[in-house]
């Protein structure tokens, strides 16, 4: 038997206990929307940010920050 991704079968999970609470299938969605879309936005903000990030060192020359490195 194969197991099931962790983040599917939360899911899963948490879709049967609103169920089971009778919480309205409008409802449900609506929450599921909104909890994973705020998780997204604040991933996309770092992701974002770090690219950034990458892009400032790879475009500042490597041996500056090496020289930062060596003097701390």
């Amino acid at each position: 038997m194969s197991k099931l991704n962790a983040f599917i079968s939360f899911i899963i999970v948490c879709l049967f206990v609103d169920i089971l609470q009778g919480v309205g299938l409008e409802q449900i969605i609506q929450s599921v929307q909104t909890g994973i879309g705020n998780t997204l936005g604040f991933l996309v903000m770092f992701l974002g940010l770090g690219a950034m990030l990458g892009k400032l060192v790879l475009y500042t020359e490597a041996h500056t920050l090496e020289l930062i490195y060596k003097l701390l």
